[in-house]
């Protein structure tokens, strides 16, 4: 990395934790390589010819761009699973500025498949739990072909042939936990993006887009979700969806489920 992919990289970090322009001598101080004011002025006038880095009226510090917020998280949220300490390692997750949701489901198995008068597959699962399908010839072999497959990885099939509806009503199934924290970050974003409001905040609400989104980053205007499985044990698995703007700790975020 290059001193001014440094000087970039350490505005964005003092910039979302802090919310404020950066000066190039409170970045001076620190950086961990040595570098003067006068370089960082330099590399500041670049970045922003470039688009990266903005000036404010009001401060001769810099602010970074939506452009290069979103390349910031998209090296850093990369992970599609992240493993928890604990189940309740979920509850520091209540007191952030980022909206969170998650779903905890039991990581049951497929023991065997009966077809009833074909009209139904009943799917037994581990508890004598059932599920009963509409009748499909097609269905019907696939899911005889993974007998004692775990519900993650039968979920993921099931998605990757198509069938996501049925995956993510066999999530539910499973459920035993769906939580919602910090409303009012999504609410900020829904007042900000009308059009986007009308079409999500129902899925979002209903654990939907939780289950529906595929692992990984998606950028918005002003804004990021970020979806990833969460493992706690063998039995329990989880989905989490984060949602914020772009200048949120993301970072410390993920660093309070470890």
């Amino acid at each position: 990395m290059d001193k001014k992919e440094i000087v970039l990289e350490g505005v964005i970090e003092e910039y979302i934790k802090k919310h404020a322009p950066v000066s190039s001598k409170a970045l001076q101080e620190r950086l961990s390589i040595t570098i003067s004011s006068a370089t960082i002025r330099y590399y500041f006038k670049q970045l922003t010819d470039q688009g990266y880095l903005q000036k404010e009226h009001v401060s001769s510090g810099r602010i970074p761009t939506p452009l290069s917020l979103k390349r910031f998280w998209q090296n850093r949220l990369g992970k599609k699973h992240i493993q928890l300490r604990s189940s309740e390692t979920l509850k520091n997750v209540q007191n952030d500025e980022i909206f969170c949701e998650y779903l905890i489901y039991e990581n049951i198995h497929l023991r065997s498949i009966e077809n009833y008068k074909n009209r139904y597959i009943i799917a037994l699962f581990d508890n004598q739990k059932e599920y009963l399908i509409p009748y499909n010839e097609k269905l019907e072999e696939f899911l005889a072909n993974h007998i004692d497959l775990d519900l993650e990885s039968l979920y993921k099939l099931l998605d990757a042939v198509g069938l996501v509806g049925l995956a993510s009503e066999l999530k539910k199934f499973a459920q035993e936990d769906f939580h919602i924290y910090n409303m009012q970050e999504l609410l900020a974003i829904a007042k900000e993006h009308d059009l986007w409001a009308k079409s999500d905040l129902p899925k979002i609400m209903s654990g939907e887009k939780l289950v529906r989104q595929k692992p990984g980053v998606m950028f918005h205007d002003n804004f990021l979700t970020y979806k990833f499985y969460i493992d706690i044990d063998e039995r329990k698995k989880g989905e989490m969806l984060l949602m914020g703007h772009l200048f949120r700790n993301f970072q410390q975020f993920i660093q309070k489920l470890h």
